[in-house]
């Protein structure tokens, strides 16, 4: 019943990592507050498309 998580888990964690080293490293500090809320929705919708322009 908790597989479907791991999988949001680990896009979510892609994203913050892609959008930290892409933002820039001060930007992770804001990782730890309130944004964590906006990470996770930002790396699902991003997910996709940087599959799809990945390849």
């Amino acid at each position: 019943a908790l597989l479907w998580i791991v999988p949001l888990t680990l896009s979510g964690l892609l994203g913050v990592a892609w959008g930290a080293s892409s933002l820039g490293a001060h930007h992770i500090h804001h990782f730890h507050g309130s944004s964590k809320h906006h990470s996770v929705p930002i790396a699902i919708y991003r997910s996709p498309a940087s599959l799809r322009g990945g390849h």
